[in-house]
């Protein structure tokens, strides 16, 4: 008959056994669920596990400097621009069916000087950026419609076209020759509609021949 101390050890020894020993069901509860680790990789992508990858790009963007004056244009030459974006951008809509917002021809202006935006145009191309949005007026107050809705606006607009550009371009004499021997009258404010857009074109052609 084995003593209480054989029987002590021996229950010892099956229990400290049974503490380590793993079933099968057990070892193959482990091998399809193994532990999930996280590794960090790369650019800010974390491996989780072994099928689930979550990945966060960073990027930066970059935005261009202005150098007002330096090697854009000034606050006063982009305050002018924006005056005429406005100003083509009302007798576009007075005279056109499809009607636009100041974007589409900012965009068109912006194409022209070849810059992503208008503050970015470059100060020896504000003359060029001037000289565009003069044409895009010039082109829609020439039209029939623009006469007959708002005869007003588009006098004045030449008026003020002929008045600046021939001080602009020292022609102040040629010009008044010009109305004396053409029209036989001596200013601008005495000019007929018809009368008024001859002088206006003849003043934009030796604008066009100048610049």
């Amino acid at each position: 008959m084995p003593n209480d101390e054989e029987t002590k050890g021996k229950v010892f020894q099956i229990l400290k056994t049974a503490k380590f020993k793993k079933t099968d069901t057990e070892k193959s509860k482990l091998r399809n669920n193994p532990e999930v680790s996280q590794t960090i990789i790369g650019n800010n992508n974390i491996l989780a596990g072994r099928d689930v990858i979550l990945t966060e790009k960073i990027s930066k963007k970059v935005v261009a400097e202005i150098k007002p004056g330096i090697e854009h244009i000034t606050d006063k030459e982009a305050a002018t621009l924006l005056d005429k974006i406005k100003e083509i951008t009302k007798i576009h809509n007075l005279v056109k069916r499809n009607q636009v917002t100041p974007q589409r021809y900012w965009t068109s202006l912006n194409r022209y000087c070849g810059v992503p935006r208008y503050r970015l145009i470059k100060t020896e191309d504000f003359d060029k950026a001037l000289r565009w949005c003069n044409q895009q007026l010039a082109i829609l107050s020439g039209t029939k419609a623009a006469q007959k809705k708002d005869p007003v606006m588009i006098r004045n607009r030449q008026i003020s076209f002929i008045q600046v550009n021939i001080k602009k371009l020292a022609i102040d004499g040629n010009y008044h020759n010009y109305l004396k021997n053409t029209f036989r009258k001596i200013s601008t404010a005495e000019l007929d509609t018809i009368e008024l857009k001859k002088a206006y074109n003849w003043v934009a052609t030796q604008k066009k021949r100048q610049d």
